[in-house]
């Protein structure tokens, strides 16, 4: 096998590190673009997961962040490659002007590698492949939602340009076991009260976790507490926050977790709660 090095934010729960030394020639990394920090990277391959309007302390605006991916994507080398996702149109802007080849992936718009016929089932999915409009195979996953599925299609992408089978890389990805404080199930009382914890402090997280979890419990009653991270953010996308929660039964707002900022007068988690109301 490859045994790659890999780095990433979450620790992961097959590892229950969020590092592993390996032998191989390939390092893995999750890489930081809150502080720009991913620029210092010469990556040969780039996986664009998705660009959001987050950080906004660092950048000020979408436009800068856009201009520090393009920065990003053109240190890629002419045999290298960058892979994104179709159903993020901030990453489909991204490529705009790129000018060079990539290759995409995606379940609602049309990609190179897609998901299509999903079902969700509780923390399982199960969906077809298509490369290019040729089915390839199946894909099960022990870990909920779309989000998940799109992150499994990147990896097979990568995959398959390493020169791994489909056939070997889905039954590597039927085994992963997720990440820590990633839609994580904490409780399970008699599958009648589940307590699930994940760590989505954005907008677009949130409506993805939610998501992810009212599709695969539909008839369940979702309460949803969420402690806002950051004064900066809360004031930034507080109108964004109040229509996140719409997939949720019952809404609990918290205070604010600074991480070490000030605060931000009449920035409180009441600014979120009001903009729900």
């Amino acid at each position: 096998g490859f045994d790659p090095t890999v780095v990433v934010g979450g620790e992961l729960n097959n590892f229950k590190n969020n590092a592993k030394l390996g032998k191989g020639n390939h390092i893995i990394v999750e890489a930081d673009e809150s502080d720009g920090s991913f620029l210092e990277l010469n990556p040969h391959m780039a996986i664009v997961t998705n660009i959001e309007d987050d950080h906004l302390d660092h950048y000020k605006n979408m436009e800068n962040i856009l201009k520090d991916f393009r920065k990003f994507i053109s240190k890629i080398p002419d045999n290298g490659q960058v892979i994104l996702c179709k159903d993020c149109d901030n990453a489909k802007e991204l490529v705009k002007q790129y000018g060079r080849n990539y290759i995409s992936y995606g379940i609602f718009n049309k990609a190179d590698l897609m998901a299509k016929d999903i079902e969700l089932d509780k923390l399982n999915s199960k969906s077809k492949i298509y490369w290019q409009g040729e089915k390839i195979g199946e894909l099960y996953l022990k870990v909920a939602g779309y989000h998940n599925i799109l992150n499994a299609l990147a990896a097979i992408v990568v995959a398959r340009e390493l020169g791994i089978s489909f056939t070997e890389i889905a039954k590597i990805l039927e085994t992963f076991q997720g990440v820590h404080r990633r839609m994580e199930i904490i409780t399970n009382l008699d599958d009648k009260i589940l307590i699930i914890d994940d760590y989505a402090h954005h907008p677009t997280e949130i409506k993805i976790t939610l998501s992810a979890l009212r599709s695969s419990w539909q008839n369940r009653r979702i309460i949803a507490i969420f402690q806002p991270h950051r004064y900066s953010r809360t004031k930034l996308l507080a109108e964004k926050f109040g229509k996140v929660f719409f997939d949720a039964d019952c809404v609990i707002i918290n205070d604010i977790y600074s991480a070490n900022e000030l605060p931000i007068s009449g920035i409180s988690g009441e600014t979120i709660f009001k903009e729900i109301e």
